[in-house]
């Protein structure tokens, strides 16, 4: 038997006898050892009237997706930020359900979420992506930093501007050779 779409297969015309059932193979994205496949027993009488139905329980593949901090120039200590994840199959992106808001503390570079989902109910390859926000969730950009997100990257870049300034002091006899600029 060869399930549809919906993951759902039936036969007809089975004669009377004792039947098992053991599933062989399943899509590349559902995390299956037919070695460890179960096997299903059932038996067909002579005055069954209705089917028999076996429910068969797949779990979709999981990952660890681990994300990046880079911050570059600013001072230390560094303020603490939050990453939340979100996925896309088809380029709709979303949280991550279940996946929480992760805390990175001032030293703290990188951040894992455990047995996250890697594929959607189609069998499409969901692709990762993390923002920096608050601790309330909300977009968050750290004071005196320009934010750039890409992927699983974030990086900060000290945007801090420093004040400077001079005095021109001449020091040729009040211009005595005439060669001062006018500039």
């Amino acid at each position: 038997m060869i399930s549809n779409e919906q993951g759902e297969a039936s036969i007809k015309g089975l004669q009377v006898g004792d039947y098992v059932v053991k599933e062989k193979e399943a899509p590349n994205w559902i995390d299956f050892d037919p070695l460890s496949s179960n096997e299903l027993k059932f038996s067909i009488n002579e005055n069954d009237t209705e089917g028999v139905i076996l429910p068969v329980y797949n779990k979709k593949k999981v990952t660890n997706i681990t994300a990046t901090k880079i911050w570059n120039g600013g001072t230390t200590p560094r303020p603490s930020i939050y990453f939340k994840l979100f996925r896309a199959s088809t380029n709709n992106w979303e949280p991550v359900p279940d996946a929480e808001t992760k805390r990175l503390d001032n030293g703290i570079t990188s951040v894992t979420w455990e047995d996250i989902q890697q594929y959607d109910d189609s069998g499409n390859e969901y692709t990762f992506k993390v923002q920096e926000v608050d601790q309330n969730g909300n977009d968050y950009v750290p004071s005196g930093y320009q934010k750039i997100e890409n992927g699983l990257v974030v990086t900060n870049e000290n945007k801090e501007v420093i004040s400077v300034s001079g005095q021109k002091t001449w020091e040729d006899n009040e211009n005595q050779d005439g060669k001062r600029p006018t500039t």
